[in-house]
């Protein structure tokens, strides 16, 4: 399943906001800086449920929560409390995933780890059960 994308106007922020967190990112030398924080966000969602296939919906509520909040966190600015709980849900949300707390959440690949190779015991050589010599 291909990873969904988020854009800028995803974000769900007028364009009036997104203008002046632009400026003020700029600033500190972000050549994309709302596309990036876009990126990083997408980064940590994938970190946390990189053995699940999230469906594309429930990805992207996940992604813009951080990244709305990543924004407007940014040094001096003011985070909504409604903000501030979404991005907690989110961060929440996401340490269930990866516990596996969610029983709709299939790996991407099933017969991968099905395939996966598993330890085996045993040998040709007996290994001996008392400190003696092997003949």
């Amino acid at each position: 399943m291909p990873t969904p994308t988020l854009s800028e106007s995803d974000l769900l922020l007028s364009q009036k906001t997104l203008e002046e967190l632009f400026r003020a990112r700029l600033h500190r030398g972000l050549a994309q800086p709302i596309t990036e924080v876009i990126a990083e966000m997408a980064g940590l969602v994938r970190d946390y449920t990189g053995r699940y296939e999230l469906p594309a919906d429930r990805w992207r509520r996940l992604v813009r929560c951080l990244a709305v909040h990543q924004l407007l966190s940014f040094p001096g600015g003011a985070v909504p409390e409604s903000v501030q709980r979404d991005r907690d849900a989110a961060l929440h949300e996401l340490e269930e995933i990866r516990d596996g707390h969610f029983a709709d959440l299939l790996p991407p690949n099933p017969s991968a780890s099905e395939a996966a190779p598993r330890a085996a015991w045993g040998g040709r050589v007996p290994v001996p059960t008392r400190l003696e010599t092997i003949p």
